[in-house]
């Protein structure tokens, strides 16, 4: 299935076109947005990652990436960049996740810079796959 995210590098989608685009997964994105935002204390940075990723909503934590969202028609892709200690951990808990990312995880190879997890989002189970891994990443702030 081709990815149709928005490469319209012209004009920058607010919060609502984006949601408009993802259609079905609308919950889901705000969902995971939400935790995000309230888990590490960040706000969202919307920017054109070119012309093969189009606009995407990036977290940082600290200067540190900590995901990044890439909304397309009816669907949208996480990115988690997994260092060795986090892969590790995931490896060993591979029970813990449900078939997609599972298969992500086992599926990705690890380079000198780390695991690079592509996640295309299918359902809510798959977001609470990717809050675990975010959690495995990185600590939540303390409240």
């Amino acid at each position: 299935m081709p990815f149709e995210r928005m490469l319209n590098k012209a004009r920058q989608p607010d919060e609502q076109e984006m949601l408009a685009v993802v259609g079905p997964l609308a919950g889901c994105w705000e969902q995971l947005n939400r935790f995000v935002q309230t888990t590490y204390e960040v706000q969202p940075v919307v920017h054109f990652g070119g012309a093969k990723y189009g606009w995407e909503i990036d977290y940082r934590k600290g200067g540190r990436p900590l995901c990044a969202l890439y909304p397309e028609q009816n669907a949208f892709t996480v990115l988690i960049v997994l260092g060795a200690k986090e892969t590790a951990q995931a490896v060993e808990n591979l029970e813990i996740f449900h078939p997609n990312v599972r298969a992500c995880l086992e599926d990705t190879p690890s380079f000198h810079d780390g695991r690079w997890l592509w996640i295309r989002v299918q359902g809510i189970q798959d977001v609470e796959d990717i809050e675990k891994l975010l959690v495995m990443k990185r600590k939540p702030v303390k409240k």
